[in-house]
């Protein structure tokens, strides 16, 4: 018997997509996006995540929110 059997189960999508944009280098934004997941997938336990689309971390935030596809055109930049 594991420690998260007595867990509520998790709410987030099994596979959570985690953009990591403008990392250093590749192997640091991979190592980042799965702890990300990981910690999600944990609070998913407490609060409802089932609809959680993606998670985009970014040192520029201005340019990844532009970037970021919100199912229409925005009219402002």
């Amino acid at each position: 018997m594991s420690e998260t059997d007595d867990l509520p189960p998790s709410t987030a999508p099994d596979s959570i997509a985690v953009s990591a944009r403008n990392f250093a280098d590749t192997e640091t934004a991979e190592q980042f996006t799965h702890v990300i997941a990981y910690t999600v997938r944990s609070i998913s336990r407490y609060i409802d995540l089932d609809r959680l689309d993606g998670i985009t971390v970014a040192y520029d935030y201005d340019d990844a929110l532009a970037q970021l596809d919100r199912g229409y055109t925005p009219t402002r930049r």
